[in-house]
């Protein structure tokens, strides 16, 4: 409802898919490459949107000098290793004279930066910032340096957001993980191409895991607190 329109969505006359007419109808839409959304949703859905295209109009955003949804074809070279990439970004604008990109992101976490910093790097934003980056100076090289990265985080239960800043620590830490991601795919295409790539329980017959050292440091940190680690405070 941020980026898309109307036509993106339909808007069911159901509570819930627990008859046969309400599943039906649902799947009728998802055929249609359409997204069901069931009555008592919608409200609070509009909501949530319009509370995020609010704080988007506040960070100086321009829907009318925007586009949404674009996917890019390019090319990364890591050594000799070049493997070929696409990506779709939620919104690239112009903020402040700089070409720019917005990636929005749902979330249920606490909005508190230190909370985001986690999140964040568990599910590889820091890598989608520094691959999306790279993309855009594929097609846009004269822009060079000039580009710039925000995630927009927002509760997807009351709407509130934050723009978030990657530090440049955070986008080489991103730099290094997407460069040994595309090392190992490019190797692994060469060696297995088409055919079914081998999974730890092939490899191995087992998957094991130790104590990473930020484990230990939020254990010798905690005393007790929190429910976990890194909630040590």
């Amino acid at each position: 409802m941020v980026l898309g329109d109307d036509e993106t969505y339909v808007v069911l006359p159901y509570d819930d898919y627990r008859t046969v007419a309400a599943r039906a109808a649902r799947d009728a839409v998802i055929e249609s490459g359409r997204i069901p959304i069931r009555r008592k949703d919608y409200d609070g859905l509009v909501g949530v949107a319009n509370a995020v295209k609010s704080r988007l109009a506040d960070m100086g955003v321009s829907f009318a000098e925007s586009a949404c949804e674009v996917v890019s074809l390019w090319k990364y070279q890591v050594g000799d290793m070049i493997a070929d990439c696409r990506s779709r970004f939620d919104l690239v604008t112009t903020i402040n004279g700089k070409l720019t990109i917005i990636d929005l992101k749902s979330t249920t976490t606490d909005l508190h930066p230190l909370k985001l910093a986690r999140h964040a790097f568990e599910y590889g934003y820091d890598i989608a910032a520094y691959a999306y980056t790279k993309a855009l100076e594929y097609h846009y090289k004269e822009h060079g340096e000039r580009i710039d990265y925000y995630l927009v985080m927002f509760d997807t239960g009351t709407g509130r957001s934050i723009p978030v800043k990657l530090t440049t620590y955070l986008l080489d830490v991103g730099h290094r993980r997407w460069d040994t991601a595309v090392e190992s795919w490019v190797s692994n295409l060469s060696i297995y191409g088409n055919k079914p790539w081998p999974d730890h329980d092939a490899m191995y017959g087992y998957a094991e895991i130790t104590a990473e050292p930020w484990m230990e440091r939020g254990l010798r940190a905690t005393s007790g607190k929190g429910d976990y680690p890194w909630e040590a405070s």
